[in-house]
């Protein structure tokens, strides 16, 4: 039975840790001499693909955190577009692994991750071939110089290429964050590739069709997977090098053209030849996040308008307000809140009486204020007994 190459000591259930430690130091493929086990790659990388709940409460963390990061960032120096793949998206195939081929997991988390240099690279080739004029219309890219500057807009976006051998380095204005996917139906996929004509390729025998196809498992994110670009523009390194990309189409509708021509044409990760790594747009994402944010604004601006009203009124009527906005049941009319409060002894002598003064006017705006009983029984009267307290405590008892 294969087990995890490590120590006994740390037992062989490995269930509650993350992906990426399962599938490094502690993948079950081991004999117990240390040699790889030939049979049963597929099942071990089975037992990997499994995500918990704590793996899933995770990657809705981090997106969380970099929603908010995005958040504070000024609306004219940030971009978010969110997506969803459109077939398995893989990352990190060239990292050394037992399996020969590798996963991209982010540290210290072991959650599967498309790295941001990797995003940055497809986007600046994205505005490479608009540029190029080969796909139509260009979207506003160009690779020649702006007026005010030496660079093109590819240059001072994504940075300078020096020539080989130069030390001309240039960075560019634009910075991305990586990418954790979310997988749908709460695991990895795991994807097979069959290559023909090993014999040919890695033995040196002539080519023929009856070689053994040599099938190879890897992981994948599965489709229908969501993810979150973002991207964060420095706008005053922008604007020191030049003033076009300030006037129409701004950074923003660059990079948004840029993003859809990926999306079609290039896809992301690995394998993108042959159909992986495909994603599309998903607005409707977007929309509910930007809901989100208005909402925020919403509840900080009335916030604010808040603790200014508090911050300008008497002390008394400051705390009045704030008794009043804690109560326990939201239905209670303000001046019941207020008399509970004095009749459990909140305030003391002169700003109890105070506090009966402003009682007794809100108690006649409502209409509660009642001298006279209308009831055979006055002590069934909760509006008329309540009046008569507060005309007891207006007069000092």
């Amino acid at each position: 039975m294969p087990t995890a190459a490590v120590p006994k000591y740390l037992g062989s259930r490995f269930k509650q840790v993350s992906p990426g430690l399962r599938f490094g130091m502690y993948l079950e493929l081991w004999r117990s001499d240390y040699s790889l086990e030939d049979k049963g790659k597929t099942g071990a990388l089975k037992s990997v693909a499994k995500l918990s709940i704590d793996d899933r409460k995770l990657i809705d963390g981090i997106a969380a955190r970099q929603e908010a990061l995005a958040r504070a960032k000024q609306g004219d120096e940030k971009l978010s577009i969110m997506a969803t793949t459109v077939s398995p998206l893989v990352m990190g195939m060239g990292i050394e692994h037992p399996l020969e081929n590798g996963f991209a997991f982010l540290n210290p988390y072991g959650l599967p991750y498309l790295p941001a240099s990797s995003v940055k690279g497809v986007i600046r080739r994205a505005a490479e071939e608009l540029a190029s004029g080969r796909w139509g219309e260009t979207q506003g890219w160009s690779r020649e110089a702006l007026d005010d500057c030496s660079g093109s807009m590819i240059d001072l976006l994504f940075g300078a290429e020096p020539a080989s051998g130069s030390q001309n380095h240039a960075q560019g204005a634009l910075s991305f964050w990586d990418v954790i996917p979310s997988p749908s139906g709460e695991r990895l996929d795991v994807e097979v590739m069959t290559p023909h004509q090993t014999h040919y390729y890695q033995d040196g025998e002539p080519p023929h069709d009856s070689g053994n196809p040599n099938p190879i498992a890897f992981l994948a994110v599965p489709p229908s997977s969501a993810c979150a670009f973002h991207m964060v523009c420095d706008l005053a390194r922008l604007q020191r090098q030049t003033a076009d990309l300030n006037e129409a189409p701004c950074w923003k509708a660059l990079l948004e053209a840029a993003f859809e021509h990926a999306f079609l044409w290039l896809g992301f990760g690995a394998k993108t030849a042959v159909g992986y790594g495909a994603m599309k747009r998903d607005r409707e994402q977007e929309d509910r996040i930007r809901q989100r944010e208005e909402a925020r604004e919403r509840d900080e601006r009335k916030a604010k308008e808040r603790q200014e009203r508090l911050a300008s009124m008497d002390p008394i009527d400051r705390e009045i307000e704030v008794v009043f906005e804690k109560r326990t049941d939201a239905k209670m009319e303000k001046s019941i809140a207020i008399y509970n409060e004095l009749d459990r002894g909140r305030w003391k002598e002169s700003d109890k009486i105070e506090v009966a003064r402003r009682l007794k006017t809100m108690m006649q705006q409502d209409k509660s204020w009642r001298e006279k009983s209308n009831k055979r029984n006055p002590e069934k009267d909760k509006p008329y007994r309540r009046t008569r307290q507060v005309m007891d405590w207006l007069e000092g008892q």
